[in-house]
């Protein structure tokens, strides 16, 4: 505002100036052309010189303006579609998390050609056509998406591959993410959904393998990978069980790391499976070793249960052990199985009763009963079996109406003696 107030001043006295000086003397000026002659004064001329610039600059202007109108007109319709282009994005996209498919599909794709980023139009366009079950659209959607962003194929391709699971499409999406690992190995994200799928596909071997690219990718901490090689691992094994074949098991626990064969949880697994192809010497033998370097009532409980081949051998092993661990609840139930394999009925008995009053629990009274019965003491067998059932459902035994009324007659027997005795008391008072 004041610059435009001293411009006003400026011209004012400029204007004043040239005033003063044209009424003292306003000049002469001659212009003749062949005939004609022109005289006026010199104020007068530079007046009309002054208008003639003036309409020559209006006509130029003019007519530039018409020479670029079509340019104009073009302009601002690109940046009258761009608008729309951005709204129908920003409106697609809240429809779309909004749940509305049908609209979210219509929105994103109205302005698709005019779009700064139709490759977020097409992939929006994919999900809520794939919500409403057109995979067929679905797939073109992506296609285009790939075809207006040739540069960003991965993200084209990872969110194919999301699409594809949560289709239920595993296989075609396995196939899309290992094409997509052939360009890029280092993925964080591509591995994270390459894990997922081969767990849901039961590709633990191939699980296995990805392990430790997850861990350097630091998707797994080390305690996480050591669980989930572990967990991974005894997947394998019942895999293996399941083939029928022991080869195929033996060679997964050959695959193990050396470490790892000392697990107790994978010892467990193994152990179990390879008595179903009746190798329980094998087992015996690894469980055996692994007690030497660390004992574990996992591992024992389970060497109570492997049959071996030499019964009287597997129970001086287990006996070996009372040296150290001879108040352990589950040896001593080992040694009593171990003891009925052997027709020693009596020391079975003896580890039997001597690990329930360490700890009693259900399998060990149901052994002892069985013990008892083929003994022929059957009101001592129905005994361990019902202090066996009580154990295992770990609930108070059922009263039946004449305990109930039993206990009744005297919880009022009780009472009346408690109710004497003060009065007696008073009396004596």
């Amino acid at each position: 505002m004041m610059r435009l107030l001293l411009l006003l001043v400026l011209v004012l006295v400029a204007s004043a100036s040239v005033a003063l000086v044209v009424m003292k003397d306003p000049g002469y000026v001659l212009l003749s052309y062949a005939d004609y002659t022109l005289e006026t004064t010199l104020s007068l001329f530079v007046l009309a010189v002054l208008l003639v610039v003036y309409a020559v600059y209006l006509i130029t202007r003019t007519l530039g303006s018409i020479w670029w109108l079509p340019e104009r007109l073009y302009q601002w319709q690109q940046q009258r579609q761009s608008q729309q282009a951005r709204e129908g994005l920003f409106t697609g996209l809240t429809e779309l998390a909004q749940g509305n498919w049908h609209s979210a599909e219509k929105r994103l794709l109205r302005y698709v050609r005019h779009s700064e980023t139709p490759l977020l139009n097409y992939l929006g366009a994919a999900r809520a056509s794939q919500h409403q079950g057109s995979l067929e659209r679905r797939d073109r959607y992506l296609h285009l998406a790939h075809e207006q962003a040739a540069s960003s194929a991965t993200a084209v391709e990872l969110a194919q591959a999301e699409l594809q699971i949560d289709s239920g499409q595993r296989e075609q999406a396995l196939a899309t993410l290992e094409l997509l690992r052939d360009r890029d190995n280092n993925n964080p994200y591509l591995l994270k959904l390459i894990s997922s799928l081969y767990e849901q596909l039961h590709d633990w071997t191939r699980l296995r393998d990805l392990l430790p690219l997850l861990h350097k990718h630091q998707l797994l901490n080390s305690a996480e990978f050591e669980h989930k090689q572990i967990d991974v691992i005894q997947q394998q094994i019942q895999q293996a069980s399941r083939s029928e074949d022991a080869g195929v098991l033996k060679q997964v626990w050959e695959s193990v790391p050396e470490k790892l064969q000392v697990n107790e949880t994978l010892l467990l697994e193994y152990g179990r499976q390879l008595t179903q192809f009746d190798a329980g010497d094998e087992a015996m033998t690894l469980v055996a070793r692994a007690l030497q370097q660390h004992w574990s009532e996992g591992l024992v409980h389970l060497f109570g249960l492997l049959p071996g081949s030499d019964p009287e051998r597997q129970l001086e092993i287990a006996e070996s052990w009372t040296r150290e661990h001879g108040r352990d609840p589950i040896l001593q139930l080992s040694l009593g199985r171990l003891s009925l394999r052997n027709r020693q009925w009596g020391k079975a008995r003896i580890y039997l009763e001597t690990s329930i009053s360490l700890l009693p629990r259900a399998e060990t009274y149901k052994e002892l009963g069985i013990l008892l019965e083929h003994l022929g003491d059957q009101d001592a067998a129905r005994n361990c079996f019902r202090e066996g059932v009580l154990l295992a459902v770990n609930s108070p035994a059922f009263q039946f109406p004449d305990d109930l009324d039993n206990m009744n007659e005297a919880d009022a027997e009780s009472g009346s003696e408690n109710q004497q005795a003060p009065l007696d008391y008073a009396r004596d008072a």
